[in-house]
């Protein structure tokens, strides 16, 4: 915290705002990761290690990831409200909610060896949110509980769904503690 605020008041001082060194970094964090991402990909395909059949196959999981960094990054931007700065708990909420959920749909399916979905019907909703409150600002608040409302029971739903289809594979009851009888 200390350097930081040392570190922000010395940029500061030469005319960067912190917002933008935030900003900055966090974009340059994204970009390295998706790149170094795209490399491992690249590089497994050309090694044959990969399990895809195609390099389509292979980079279908960034299309998803990709929608969702441009429509927050438009939504932030865009906003006629300026929702970053009125509701920014809710916004990075939303944000995070919806890249875990396309997250753990990637884990489930590389686990269970099914192919990717590129389509995620959050992505839609996002890009659906997005402009119900370009066209209509007087509702952007609420369009961005609402979704973060739908982000979340949808992300909980997929988490119970998991669990129940996992447990009925094992043959196991998840939320039952059995009795251990201990000998005396």
């Amino acid at each position: 915290m200390e350097v930081w605020s040392v570190l922000g008041r010395y940029l500061e001082g030469f005319g960067i705002p912190l917002i933008v060194l935030y900003v900055s970094g966090m974009a340059g964090g994204t970009a390295i990761s998706l790149l170094v991402s795209l490399w491992n990909v690249i590089v497994s395909y050309v090694n044959k290690e990969n399990k895809c059949d195609s390099f389509i196959d292979s980079i279908s999981p960034f299309i998803p990831l990709t929608g969702l960094i441009l429509v927050f990054i438009i939504w932030s931007v865009v906003s006629p409200n300026k929702v970053m700065q009125i509701e920014i708990r809710c916004f990075c909420s939303a944000i995070g909610i919806a890249f875990s959920n396309v997250t753990c749909n990637l884990i489930i399916s590389q686990m269970s060896g099914v192919r990717f979905r590129i389509f995620n019907s959050l992505v839609l909703l996002a890009v659906i949110s997005l402009i119900t409150s370009v066209a209509v600002p007087q509702i952007e608040i609420g369009v961005l509980y609402a979704y973060v409302i739908v982000l979340l029971l949808s992300h909980f739903h997929f988490g119970f769904v998991v669990v129940k289809e996992l447990s009925s594979h094992f043959k196991i009851d998840v939320f039952r503690i059995p009795y251990e009888v201990k000998n005396s």
